[in-house]
């Protein structure tokens, strides 16, 4: 779950909805609390930020690395979306990157790996490459941010900032 900021109540109190993380993503779910059934729905390659729920939709914001944040509405069930805003319009007057979702298997500081999910982001399709790469690492639990830049010759850090949480994830006062 994003955070318990994201939690809302259905209207008549039988369900739940909120933010996910889920494989570099940040859709949206809901549980129905009489049967415990799980659905992710609103889901979309987006990171969904912010989430309102009224008597029979969902309004939320959402973003992707191929398009800034925008105003969204849906149904309950995820269905009928429809963009409400256009915040961004000055985006459409530009070449937009190509974007995908990759997993990468790196080293898990046991001896094994695992899998992280992030954002694979390249210039428009008519700048040929090759190109510089930045590395953009955020850790939802610590609120930790690092981030690298890299060219031909080396890989150098650009900043780290964090939030005043603790290795628990918990905000310290």
């Amino acid at each position: 779950m994003l955070s318990g900021d994201s939690i809302h109540w259905s209207e008549d109190s039988k369900r739940l909805f909120f933010i996910i993380v889920c494989e570099g993503l940040q859709p949206i779910a809901t549980i129905d609390l009489h049967g415990g059934n799980f659905k992710v729905i609103a889901s979309e390659r987006r990171h969904v930020s912010k989430l309102a729920v009224t008597r029979d939709r969902l309004v939320f914001a959402g973003a992707s690395p191929g398009c800034p944040t925008e105003l969204f509405v849906c149904n309950h069930d995820g269905s009928d979306q429809t963009r409400l805003s256009d915040l961004n319009g000055w985006w459409k007057r530009h070449a937009c990157p190509i974007t995908c979702l990759k997993s990468f298997d790196v080293p898990d500081g046991k001896g094994g790996s695992e899998q992280v999910d992030g954002w694979l982001m390249l210039p428009p399709a008519d700048r040929a490459g090759p190109y510089p790469l930045l590395v953009d690492i955020f850790c939802i639990a610590t609120g930790s941010q690092l981030r690298f830049a890299a060219s031909k010759r080396k890989l150098s850090p650009i900043f780290m900032t964090s939030s005043q949480r603790g290795r628990d994830g918990r905000l310290s006062n």
